[in-house]
Formats: C-alpha cells, structure tokens, sequence
C-alpha cells in the first residue's frame, strides 16, 4: 500500500518509537487485562456542540438527554490542520481529510491529504493497518461513500481527497476548494491508484457505505475496482437485507448507494434555510418547519443496521479483537447545504448506532468506545424571534431557518459563514465521549493525534 519503502520505513520506525513512548507512559495499573480488546470510534462528521445541542432539543425535549450525553468520560478536542507548503505555520479551520487522517495516523497535515504528508507527501501508517498487522480485524462503516475523505483517511493514501475512482485520477482542477492532482498516485505512474482502487486491493475485513459509482469506472481499460474487489475475496453486498444474514468470506464490501446515502430527516418545505427578508424597515420571517421522514431513507441500509453488521463480522474474525471506524457522515454534508433537519436526523443516525455499540460493549468488556467530531460546522443556535426584537437591524444577517419542535417552541438555526453555494467548516474544538477511562486518565483537551494514541494503547499495549 505504501508508495515507496523508504516511506514504509520511515513509517515504521515512527510507529515503532510511539509505541515504546506509550508503553512507557502507561502505568501497569492503568493497562486492562482483557484478552481481547475492541474501539469502536464513532465520528460524528461536523458535529460540534451546537449540531448535538439542536439535535437534542428536537429529539429529546431541552430537559431531555442523548444516549451521548450519559457517556461517564467526557473531554474535548482540538482540530490541529497545517499549512501546505509551510508545515510549521498553524492553519486554524480544518476540512475531513484532514482532521481524520490525525484520528487515523497521528500525524497532522494539510487541508485535503488522505493519509499522507504536507509538503513531501509520504504515506502516513494509519491505525487500520497497524491493528492488521496485529492480527486484529479492522472494519470501516460510513453514511458517506466509502470513499469520502472520512473513511478514506482510515483506509488509503493519496494526496488528495477528490481521487476517488480510477477516471479521476487524469481530470485535475480544484476540488472543494483545494487543487487536485492525482498524477503522482496513478497506478501507471507507480502510485497506488485511486482510494476505490487502495480499498479493492486492500484487506480490511467489513467496509459498508455508499459510493457504487466509484467502484464502477475504470481508467483507459483497466479492470474496475469493484471486479478487482470480488477478485480478492471481497464478498459484494448492495442490499440492505443482505445485512441480515451471515456473511460467506472473510471480506466483506457493501455499497448501498451510487454516492451517499439518502439522509433520515428533512424539513416539511424540503428547502434550506433562506435569508429574512427585509424591505422598507420590515422583516419577513422564514415560514417555520417541522423535520419528517425523507423517503428514500428507507430503502437504505441505517447506519445502526450496518454498524451491527459490522460489529457480528468483526468479532469472528480474530479472538484477539477489532478496530471498527462508524461514521454519521451527512450532519456535516446537511450542514453545508443549509438543512438543519437533514443534521438532526444524522445525529439521530450516531445515537442509535452509539446504543448498538453500547449493547456490544456490555458483552465484550474490552471494548472502548469513543464519539468525536472531525471539526465544527457553520449552523448556530440563536434566539427565535430575537431578543432584540424591535431594534433595528435586530435579525439574522445570514440564513435563518425555524424549526417547530416536538415541544411546541421554535427553534432557530443560522448559518453565516458565506454567501456562496456552501457553508465552511469552524474552527472549533469538538467532544470526546467514552464509555470507560482510557488506560491513562486524560488530561483536559487533547488533540486528534493524541486521540490516535488512546485507541493504539487500547488495542495494542
């Protein structure tokens, strides 16, 4: 998987002295003594404080709580992102590939790389593979396409976020808001092809989301990754019901959507949040929703559905345990298009796969679970109506959408990064909920590469 060996060994060694340092750090009082040890991470994408306070005061009541919210460890993270081409200068918003290759690898980087370096671009050993090369059984599951940059921080190593499928991989031109280049990473060029490319090839025991299309495209007559897939022993699942049943090999790749899959909730208009509009002193309010059903949630596999899939697999392919990735990918995706229903639904989505996790944990003791966000987002809880209601100029400068609550209040969600077709991410720190104390007691807020180091002294120290 490595594009070079001189990067695998630097590579190597790099893990090599983190583990020596953990080993050292962590005192044998600390250490469980479980014969098997299981993380189940749970990433909640863009889910910051302000998307898990809105989804509770529509889901549970503002006296009501998430089952997040009576997890026993609580802390906080910081989002550390660097600059491309000057690594020792701080970039303070990061994007997903980013922020989850720190989860993945331990390494910061630059905005956009999967697993790989700013500025050298070495492929950066991720805690999939480690826990691989324990014997461990490792398992990606994502609302997102499997190949989003989520997921894709855990399972490959390109340089860029947008080369998802082999046709990809020639096209270049900016790609949310970053230049993408993908030559170096071709296959012909002695790279190691796309992220469908690197998942196809690759070994990890369960990976179920979305991204059908991306597996079935090809670059100038190369075979497709989704044959190359079958071809390596990978069992190809695409319907839900497939989930319900035990898996016949040892692999598993299930791609329930052409790209993303259909989000649980939207608003009864079914329209993103709009400006107020003001006219001759007066204000027009947003016409307040209620969150409903979409439709065609329900022809997709949910994320709990999936995650106890994964989990069953997991445990039966190795006795000394799993590292398992779940992620509620389209809080942040919602959030961008201006859709609080569509987030809250999404969250909704995490809860119930953190309460699978939960049940499977009460079995298995060493199970450590963690719930955390990649970054921030740009929706924002304020007062509705305002409470400077009156005073000029007292209204949203942004885009306002009020929700009804089951409660019979409104809630108002505002999003005001930008005028333009998307919001941007924030800069904000984000939670870390466990189920039980790491082996070290924590100590206030970490960053995301130090949570990389309580999931590796978990499963491998």
């Amino acid at each position: 998987m490595f594009r070079n060996l001189k990067s695998c060994n630097r590579g190597s060694q790099a893990v090599k002295g983190l583990l020596l340092l953990l080993l050292a750090a962590a005192p044998l009082s600390g250490m469980a003594e479980q014969s098997t040890r299981n993380v189940i991470l749970l990433i909640g994408d863009g889910m910051d404080d302000h998307q898990i306070t809105i989804a509770r005061n529509y889901l549970q009541g503002a006296n009501g709580r998430l089952t997040m919210d009576n997890l026993p460890v609580r802390s906080a993270v910081q989002v550390l992102t660097i600059d491309e081409q000057q690594p020792e200068r701080p970039v303070y918003v990061a994007d997903s590939a980013n922020s989850a290759t720190a989860i993945a690898t331990g390494v910061t980087t630059s905005r956009g790389r999967i697993a790989t370096s700013a500025k050298d671009d070495r492929d950066l050993q991720t805690i999939v593979e480690l826990a691989a090369a324990n014997q461990l059984a490792t398992g990606i599951v994502t609302t997102a396409s499997v190949t989003d940059a989520t997921p894709a921080s855990f399972l490959a190593h390109v340089s860029n976020r947008g080369c998802q499928s082999p046709d990809t991989m020639i096209a270049q031109g900016p790609y949310a808001g970053f230049f993408k280049s993908c030559e170096r990473d071709i296959r012909a060029n002695g790279g190691p092809g796309s992220i469908a490319e690197q998942i196809a090839g690759g070994n990890v025991n369960i990976v179920l989301g979305g991204g059908g299309q991306y597996f079935a495209k090809s670059n100038q007559g190369d075979t497709h990754p989704l044959a190359e897939a079958a071809a390596n022993g990978f069992q190809i699942i695409d319907s839900p019901s497939a989930l319900q049943r035990p898996f016949n090999q040892n692999k598993v790749l299930g791609l329930f959507a052409p790209k993303d899959l259909p989000v649980r909730l939207h608003s009864s208009n079914q329209q993103p949040a709009a400006f107020l509009t003001v006219a001759e002193g007066e204000t027009a309010e947003p016409q307040p929703v209620t969150c409903v059903v979409n439709p065609s949630s329900t022809q997709a596999p949910s994320l709990k559905s999936m995650t106890e899939a994964a989990l069953g697999h997991l445990r039966a392919r190795s006795d000394k345990g799993f590292f398992l990735m779940v992620e509620s990918a389209s809080i942040d995706k919602e959030s961008h298009e201006r859709r609080p229903c569509g987030s809250i639904g999404e969250v909704q989505q995490l809860e119930e796969a953190l309460q699978a996790s939960l049940e499977f944990a009460a079995k298995h003791p060493g199970t450590l679970i963690l719930v955390t966000a990649d970054h921030g987002q740009a929706a924002q809880l304020v007062p509705y109506p305002s409470m400077f209601e009156g005073f000029p100029g007292a209204h949203s400068i942004g885009r306002l959408a009020a929700i009804e609550t089951p409660e019979g209040s409104l809630l108002g969600v505002n999003y005001a990064t930008n005028d333009a077709l998307i919001e941007e991410h924030s800069g904000t720190q984000v939670p870390l909920l466990m189920n039980q104390q790491p082996g070290n007691a924590l100590n206030g807020v970490i960053t995301q590469p130090q949570v990389f180091q309580l999931i590796l002294r978990h499963l491998l120290l």
